[in-house]
């Protein structure tokens, strides 16, 4: 009797584990693998001005490639970058979010691909937890707005070459 109950709990654990089992339990997926591919890195510095403070961004974005490949063999290929925005609180409450420009295929400051006079897109939200409402900084009249909290200053791109990674005690990857 044992052995019958044990055979039993065997074929029903293979029967979940199987494709048809997962599928009647919700658990089933359409994704052979997942490769990502990070190989590709650059830094973008910019320097600025809050409300008469500077502020120093040193950003290195990796050009993330994800190669998705399903169970019929089709595949699917997804490129961004990494971060998408880059931010922090300011002393007043409010939030400074840069937005790197895609810089994926070698543009660099030094190289020329790249306006000497660059300006990444800078917004500044009211309030940085809820991120509802920011100004867009994306141009220069904008820093020279009467209402304008922020002046620019210099924004650089340069290739990172055999960037290091390291994991932080949060358990979030570090790129350096």
């Amino acid at each position: 009797m044992l052995g019958i109950l044990a055979a039993v709990i065997g074929i029903g654990f293979l029967a979940l584990s199987s494709e048809t089992g997962q599928l009647l339990f919700g658990h089933w997926s359409f994704v052979r693998s997942i490769t990502d591919d990070q190989g590709t890195y650059y830094r973008l510095n910019v320097k600025l001005t809050y409300n008469g403070e500077p502020q120093d961004f040193d950003i290195v974005v990796g050009c993330n490639v994800r190669r998705i490949t399903y169970k019929d063999c089709s595949g699917t290929y997804e490129a961004g970058l990494i971060p998408t925005v880059f931010g922090r609180r300011m002393s007043d409450g409010k939030g400074l979010v840069i937005r790197p420009p895609n810089a994926c295929d070698g543009e660099t400051t030094a190289n020329g691909k790249v306006q000497p006079d660059l300006l990444p897109i800078v917004i500044v939200y009211d309030d940085a937890d809820t991120l509802d409402f920011g100004t867009a900084y994306l141009s220069e009249d904008a820093y020279q707005g009467p209402l304008s909290r922020c002046s620019s200053s210099a924004a650089r791109l340069s290739r990172v070459l055999g960037a290091r990674t390291s994991m932080n005690s949060d358990g979030r990857r570090r790129i350096w």
